[in-house]
């Protein structure tokens, strides 16, 4: 899903869709933190959508989007950097738990599967209409739900 389908859907939520009350350049804010918050979300449930693979040689900066390793390997990390316990190996591929990239523009691409944007949607309306002290329980609750119920379907599915 692009970006500018996104905006459509969270503008749905939020009842602005003329866009009047948020501006765009608002919107992709809140839009980053909820791909950052989601992402923390799946990655306590050790969900694969966010696990990334990197080959490391003796010293490789640790990426940008680390969160965890996602497994065990004979390696360690020290100040950002990735290290062989071994060398006699040759180089590791490491598995590690990512957060997702931000977006800019709108013909970004939404960095999660389509099962995830009603989540990723309702989190963004929530933090939208946070701003404007908007009554959000009824919205928490649902999205706690949603989590509930996705997290323990993943769990019965593993």
């Amino acid at each position: 899903m692009k970006v500018s389908e996104l905006l459509v859907r969270i503008r749905q939520h939020i009842s602005d869709v003329d866009a009047i009350e948020y501006e765009d350049a608002e919107l992709y804010g809140y839009i980053n933190d909820g791909i950052r918050y989601l992402s923390a979300i799946l990655i306590t449930a050790r969900d694969p959508e966010c696990v990334s693979e990197i080959t490391v040689s003796s010293d490789t900066a640790l990426p940008d989007d680390f969160f965890a390793l996602a497994g065990q390997f004979p390696i360690y990390i020290a100040n950002g950097t990735i290290k062989l316990l071994y060398s006699a190996g040759g180089p590791v591929d490491v598995r590690y738990f990512a957060s997702k990239p931000s977006v800019s523009a709108v013909d970004d691409l939404i960095p999660f599967k389509d099962v995830f944007m009603g989540i990723l949607a309702r989190i963004i309306a929530i933090y939208a209409l946070n701003r404007n002290e908007f009554d959000c329980t009824q919205d928490l609750a649902l999205l706690d739900r949603e989590l509930q119920a996705f997290t323990g379907a993943k769990a019965q599915g593993s």
